[in-house]
């Protein structure tokens, strides 16, 4: 069984609107198989450890699925595509999810860098057909696993490389891409 990275994109970057609430937290069980609908490519990645040393390990590249529930305060209505269909990408590269794993996550809706807010723009401005009525949620809707990988990766380096945009080069590199 493959063992993938994950800790949800602070959850909040699938959200309509973030609410004033201190720390929700909400439950996601992840689809069995994980990348149900979507589909994955399998790269190799080298990324920084803590103490300036690097890690080179194989991972499965894409976008997640699963369920929401367990919302507290939290409104259900933040998920685009609804609780049952969630959607989300790995953001921290050092955790561990699988198929099927339920996890509790606390949602920090001020998680995500700058840097990564600007690649998902970028993102959205090439997949949205119609130029002028951009969707700000396109990057959630890969059409196949090839392009859901590819945005995995964009994410991981607008998080872990201020240097450039290169997967060669820098902090992050992947290598073995389809």
């Amino acid at each position: 069984m493959h063992k993938f990275k994950s800790n949800l994109i602070a959850l909040a970057l699938t959200a309509v609107a973030a609410t004033a609430m201190a720390d929700p937290v909400v439950t996601v069980t992840f689809d069995n198989p994980i990348f149900n609908g979507s589909g994955y490519d399998n790269v190799d990645i080298t990324f920084r450890l803590p103490g300036n040393t690097y890690k080179t390990e194989g991972v499965a590249a894409g976008r997640f699925q699963g369920t929401a529930s367990n919302f507290g305060l939290l409104n259900p209505k933040i998920f685009v595509d609804g609780p049952s269909d969630l959607f989300m990408y790995c953001y921290d590269i050092y955790e561990n999810i699988t198929h099927g794993q339920l996890v509790n996550y606390t949602i920090d809706f001020n998680g995500a860098t700058d840097r990564t807010l600007d690649f998902l723009g970028a993102v959205n401005w090439a997949m949205s057909a119609d130029k002028n009525n951009i969707d700000p949620y396109a990057w959630l809707h890969p059409v196949n696993g090839n392009q859901g990988a590819a945005i995995q990766l964009g994410i991981w380096e607008s998080l872990y490389d201020a240097s450039g945009w290169s997967l060669i080069a820098g902090d992050f590199k992947a290598t073995g891409l389809n």
